[in-house]
């Protein structure tokens, strides 16, 4: 299936806000609204249980949810933020069916990884080793208008599968294992660190992919 093509060509780049809270400010059920959109941090776990919210609720139920919050919060000044977060609970809650399921198109990331590589990144920009998910990055930029969360569900309702089990809650052993089974998997071995930004270097990314693993309370 051909990625969609913009007309408009316009510069965009983001990085997650510097404050703790990512503002939620239009959205109606801000108290059911889990962690993962509503701090700038989170861990393994955060993610696993965000991801699990919507898994209990059922597909319908939770399409409905994350689109409200994706056109409830587009305005806003997490908005890009907010809509690049949801696209990443799709990545768990909606498995591949007989074609992987494209990445979302909100941007590439610095880390110099072929995001379109379904065989070594499937999940991109999201990565799972062992039963435990990381995020590998979170600052987009690219050409184009970014993909509207809503209309990547529907992308992901059409080509996967909603998943049904939920996800297993990573403890911090078992993701700290997880993490050094992805360091030294062959995927992250091939990664040529030779092409990044000078700045952007193999330890810059992956202190951040660690801490998703450290910072799950014990």
């Amino acid at each position: 299936m051909p990625l969609p093509f913009y007309p408009v060509r316009t510069l965009f780049f983001f990085l997650t806000s510097v404050n703790s809270l990512l503002v939620v400010a239009n959205a109606t059920d801000q108290l059911d609204v889990p962690k993962v959109f509503t701090t700038k941090d989170f861990s393994s776990a955060d993610l696993a249980r965000s991801a699990n919210k919507y898994i209990a609720m059922g597909e319908k139920k939770a399409v409905q949810s994350l689109k409200k919050l994706a056109l409830e919060t587009r305005a806003s000044k997490q908005g890009m933020q907010i809509n690049t977060r949801i696209t990443w609970i799709c990545r768990m809650i909606f498995e591949a069916k007989e074609k992987p399921i494209r990445r979302p198109l909100v941007g590439a990331l610095m880390i110099p990884i072929n995001g379109n590589d379904a065989a070594r990144w499937p999940l991109f920009p999201l990565a799972k080793s062992g039963e435990t998910f990381f995020v590998l990055g979170q600052a987009g930029f690219g050409t184009g208008i970014p993909e509207g969360a809503d209309k990547y569900i529907e992308y992901c309702q059409h080509n996967g599968k909603f998943r049904k089990a939920p996800l297993t809650i990573p403890e911090q052993q078992r993701a700290q294992k997880d993490l050094k089974k992805l360091k030294d998997s062959k995927r992250w071995q091939e990664i040529n660190w030779k092409t990044a930004n000078p700045k952007a270097t193999e330890a810059w990314f992956w202190k951040s992919i660690a801490e998703q693993a450290r910072s799950i309370q014990p």
